[in-house]
């Protein structure tokens, strides 16, 4: 049930189908197929984090050919991230609540590209985003395409290699009981455009990778 690796110490990896199995098993310090190659140590801080959770975020990220989900529980003594879609089996891992913002920014992969004007807006169709935003390779083509085509009234990037990056899509929401935020980036055309959503439609609006980085990082702040 459990894959561990040594040299990861902190990292677990289960079958999509027991992955809630595992968890539980986890967080209520039961054995379960595979743990006992587990360090002692490690099974209870994975216990720890679980039973004391402060918070949850969920990072999704999509392009042509991906889709990848990552689930975090953070707690005072430490995070827990849960990721699906990266290769065939489910990686569970630790890493030190103080450290998010390096992790989010590892698992976005921003580029240090072009930065576009906060003048360059681009308006898309309701719902657009929600539709690109699936696992389902087939469903989300159509949309990405519609996506794709938004784009053509950017204006041409300095660098022509730019216009070739793949288009991504990135939204990080963060649960709380007083209403779940969220943020959500797009590379189009090679260059970072942030999403802003209202009550007159959803539009992306031009930034920078220091911007782009923002948008995502500052939902790991407390609401106030």
């Amino acid at each position: 049930m459990i894959t561990y690796d040594p040299s990861q110490p902190t990292v677990l990896r289960v079958d999509p189908d027991s992955t809630e199995e595992v968890l539980a098993a986890l967080a209520a310090q039961r054995p379960v197929d595979g743990s006992d190659q587990v360090d002692a140590e490690v099974l209870g801080m994975f216990a720890t984090v679980l039973s004391a959770p402060r918070g949850a975020l969920r990072l999704e990220s999509v392009g042509a050919e991906h889709y990848v989900a990552h689930e975090f529980t953070l707690a005072a003594q430490g995070s827990l991230r849960v990721t699906r879609g990266r290769d065939e089996l489910v990686e569970i891992g630790l890493f030190p609540t103080q450290l998010f913002s390096g992790v989010l920014l590892r698992l976005l992969q921003l580029a240090p590209v072009e930065p576009l004007p906060a003048a360059v807006r681009v308006t898309l169709p309701a719902g657009l985003l929600d539709e690109v935003l699936t696992e389902n390779r087939a469903a989300r083509t159509a949309p990405l395409a519609t996506l794709q085509e938004a784009g053509a009234s950017l204006p041409p990037a300095r660098d022509a290699r730019l216009e070739q990056a793949p288009l991504r899509v990135h939204r990080l929401v963060r649960r709380d009981e007083a209403g779940d935020r969220t943020a959500q980036l797009v590379m189009l055309r090679g260059r970072y455009l942030r999403v802003e959503s209202g009550a007159f439609g959803t539009a992306l609006v031009g930034t920078d990778p220091t911007g782009a980085h923002r948008v995502m990082s500052d939902l790991l702040n407390p609401r106030r």
